[in-house]
């Protein structure tokens, strides 16, 4: 049988199952859309009239002679048809009835007409039932507590308002699920019921929730044997004596799992063992294996084929320390970098580390040779993530049309930076993967001193931000904007690593990475001081997982800050997969000479 919002009240003055009623809404919420004539089998046509939108859903669910017309795709024995025919008014009454429509006339027939039933329906739901008189209330020690309060507003049942028993069974279901979420765990109805008389058209509500006694988090004891226990006890953000909470226990569970330390993280609070309204709170955990090896491979037309190689030491102390190294080789890039991570403060999610990286790069026209030790405090910080950081580079760097890792040493500039810095992030979104609605937003700010151990003095402040609006059912409006900004004596000394660029999948389409900058005496592609980059995109799933997008990008990089925007549309396909979206775009610049460009990515939207 189909979905449907099931009538559990007497068609006398009578109370409502609660557990009933609860499925009834639930039901309703998701019964099926149907059309008022449906023919699916060969022989039976069935025809509604004289109601329609969710009292049509209901009575299209509870019709034994509907479903049973929609599962067959053949021809019903004439018997059968009679009989689910026979059927049909008790059904649409019961249908009715959750909508406070107790008394409706139903004009019914059956007959056939060239080997074909045609089953009519012509309804009149009735005069409505009305709420005459309700009583919602609270009481017990948590009645006057702020979420329960609040949940008592979030349904709103007033004497003269038909009766609509999904309110009802929202209301109750909010009610005690706050309660209950807030350490309430005994909360119970003294008494709830619908009463209705279905002869005055008249219905009473009596909802009344006793809270019952508050609990409180009692010992808590994690089960592990890697760890310090004074170690593992910092990710526990609650004390002992606070109230009960569950979704504190979630986020301490969430804490452990996503930690990388744990594979399998398992909470107890049975409240049954509380001594005092004190509930002991138990954690088993299990380990991940020591080591965590990566291989990796991808390909992008910013990138070209990439390959990856990582070792990560998940517990090199019984402190929580952490060591990695990463090799990543590209058509653009060969680095190598290691990292040593110690938690410090909240430490789910706060750490300090020291890295060390060499990496020798392709940036547009210029060929780069990175040394970099550094360490950085990373942290929870005004509702987003702070990155503080201190690193000294060596760059050496030459220009060049080449394309090539190698260069000679004797042509090359060298550049040491001592920079200091700081990044501000923060996201926000509905789902990380494929975000409806949210927003990003991030800000670095960094420099060197020629005083202080560097060749050159430079302060770069670099800004971006995407947001995405959802539109339509399965569609988004993707937004984007990019604004940097560099003060220097010198920009000659400044390594290419801290210029700006535009041009790339993730940049301006229709443009070859890294190819919008200004350009030297030789024609190569120098990078600039300035920034800014634009973006308005909408998508659409159209089928399943599979969409399509179309696209303006604009932006450019130049030595001064009035610029001359480089503009690219276009359109392209999409697949929403569990890594995040797959794009394969073709973008026009509007610029440009060029017929069209192929840009093709993977990741998230913001």
């Amino acid at each position: 049988m189909g979905n449907r919002a099931r009538n559990t009240s007497l068609t006398t003055t009578s109370a409502l199952p609660i557990s009933a009623i609860f499925w009834a809404t639930i039901l309703l919420f998701g019964a099926c859309t149907w059309s008022a004539t449906v023919q699916a089998a060969d022989n039976l046509e069935i025809k509604i009239s004289g109601i329609d939108d969710e009292l049509l859903k209901n009575v299209n669910a509870f019709l034994s002679i509907a479903q049973e017309n929609k599962a067959v795709a053949k021809k019903l024995p004439d018997r059968k048809v009679q009989d689910l025919h026979r059927r049909a008014t008790g059904e649409i009454k019961q249908a009715l009835q959750p909508f406070g429509y107790y008394q409706p006339i139903i004009d019914a027939s059956l007959e056939k007409k060239t080997n074909t039933w045609k089953a009519r329906y012509k309804i009149n739901k009735g005069p409505p039932t009305r709420i005459r008189k309700v009583e919602i209330r609270l009481t017990g020690e948590g009645r006057n507590e702020p979420s329960i309060r609040e949940a008592l507003k979030s349904v709103k049942i007033a004497v003269g308002q038909r009766l609509r028993q999904q309110k009802y069974t929202i209301l109750k279901h909010n009610l005690q699920e706050a309660a209950y979420v807030i350490g309430y765990l005994d909360a119970k109805y003294s008494r709830s019921q619908i009463l209705v008389n279905p002869d005055k058209q008249r219905a009473e509500i009596y909802l009344i929730l006793d809270t019952g006694h508050r609990y409180y988090f009692g010992d808590i004891t994690i089960d592990q044997d890697i760890f310090n226990p004074s170690f593992v006890d910092k990710f526990v953000q609650i004390k002992y004596g606070d109230p009960f909470e569950s979704d504190r226990l979630i986020d301490l569970q969430f804490a452990l799992t996503d930690s990388d330390y744990f594979s399998h993280v398992e909470l107890q609070a049975p409240h049954d063992k509380a001594q005092k309204k004190y509930i002991p709170v138990s954690i088993k955990t299990e380990p991940k294996k020591p080591q965590k090896y990566r291989i990796s491979g991808g390909f992008g037309t910013d990138t070209g084929p990439r390959v990856g190689l990582g070792v990560l030491f998940r517990r090199v102390t019984r402190t929580g320390h952490q060591f990695r190294t990463d090799l990543e080789v590209s058509q653009i890039t060969l680095r190598l970098g290691s990292q040593y991570k110690i938690p410090i403060g909240n430490i789910a999610s706060e750490y300090l580390d020291f890295t060390a990286t060499a990496e020798r790069a392709i940036i547009a026209d210029a060929t780069s040779l990175q040394k970099t030790i550094g360490s950085s405090l990373n942290q929870d910080w005004l509702g987003g993530r702070r990155r503080l950081s201190l690193d000294f580079r060596n760059e050496q760097f030459t220009f060049g049309k080449n394309k090539q890792f190698s260069f000679d040493k004797s042509d090359a500039q060298t550049a040491n930076l001592l920079i200091p810095g700081i990044i501000y992030s923060r996201q926000v979104a509905d789902d990380p993967l494929f975000t409806r609605t949210g927003y990003s937003v991030s800000l670095d700010l960094h420099g060197a001193a020629e005083p202080a151990l560097s060749s050159t003095s430079f302060l770069q402040t670099h800004l971006s931000g995407q947001g995405v609006l959802p539109w339509a059912k399965r569609g988004r409006l993707l937004l984007r904007a990019d604004y940097g900004a560099t003060a220097t004596t010198d920009f000659d000394k400044l390594p290419p690593s801290q210029r700006f660029y535009a041009g790339g999948a993730r940049s301006v389409r229709g443009y070859a990475f890294r190819t919008l900058s200004p350009e030297n005496e030789d024609g190569n592609d120098i990078g600039g001081r300035f920034l800014l980059v634009g973006s308005v995109e909408a998508d659409y799933l159209l089928i399943g997982d599979f969409g399509a997008a179309v696209f303006f990008d604009a932006g450019d990089a130049t030595l001064d800050p009035s610029f001359s925007l480089k503009r690219g549309v276009g359109g392209g396909l999409r697949y929403r997969s569990p890594v995040g979206m797959i794009r394969f775009d073709v973008a026009h610049p509007l610029d440009s000479d060029d017929a069209f460009r192929i840009h093709f990515s993977i990741g998230p939207d913001i």
